[in-house]
């Protein structure tokens, strides 16, 4: 459910320029460079804190975690948009030609596990991503154009084929305005292990792990 009424979700129209050969940072082969990049989109921070009246007008379930008890009564949580892109970044860094970087990264904590697990963190971030696109799908075309040669053959092909235009107009939320806002929701002192252990609240519910992996 939507969290917050003073988040900034106003619209705006934006050009995706989203060819084949289009470099971006986020496309480039692994480097500190490129990861910083990706870390500054944001879902590198720590979970959110939401004051209880923010919890409740979310319908959020009211048996979930909470800062610790001196420290207040709020919830602790995050957007789901940074939990894709948490999500997507992790697939990059799984990819066969990154895989080997990542692995030899030594604060790559992901994928310091064996394989087995890898696996199946791999599996969650792809699937968390098919269910976001399926419960959110874009409705704006895609149109094919014609065109006499495809740039990555860098020769030109014997009669004119076609191809989507990936150059395209969307409307899109202000992803820089919830960005911002999701940073402000960060708690400093959580963040710095000012307020010592974490531990569960006498009224916490505590599950069976098997149900929550």
């Amino acid at each position: 459910a939507p969290i917050a009424a003073d988040m900034d979700i106003s619209y705006h129209d934006e050009e995706f320029d989203n060819a084949f050969m289009k470099p971006t940072i986020y496309r480039m082969d692994p480097s500190p460079a490129v990861d910083a990049a990706w870390d500054d989109l944001g879902f590198t921070w720590e979970n959110a804190t939401f004051s209880p009246e923010q919890w409740v007008d979310a319908n959020m379930p009211l048996n979930a975690v909470r800062v610790p008890e001196d420290h207040g009564p709020n919830y602790f949580g995050e957007i789901k948009a940074f939990h894709d892109l948490h999500c997507l970044n992790l697939l990059r860094k799984a990819l066969y030609f990154n895989i080997d970087y990542y692995k030899s990264t030594p604060k790559v904590w992901e994928f310091r596990d064996d394989d087995r697990v890898i696996k199946m963190h791999v599996g969650h971030w792809l699937d968390s991503l098919r269910l976001q696109l399926m419960c959110t799908p874009s409705l704006d075309v895609l149109p094919w154009v014609w065109i006499n040669s495809r740039a990555w053959t860098q020769k030109k092909e014997r009669k004119p084929s076609i191809i989507a235009n990936f150059k395209t107009r969307h409307m899109c939320r202000d992803f820089g305005a919830i960005r911002d806002w999701y940073l402000r929701q960060q708690d400093d002192k959580l963040k710095s292990g000012e307020l010592g252990p974490w531990l569960p609240r006498s009224d916490d519910v505590i599950h069976d792990g098997k149900e929550f992996p």
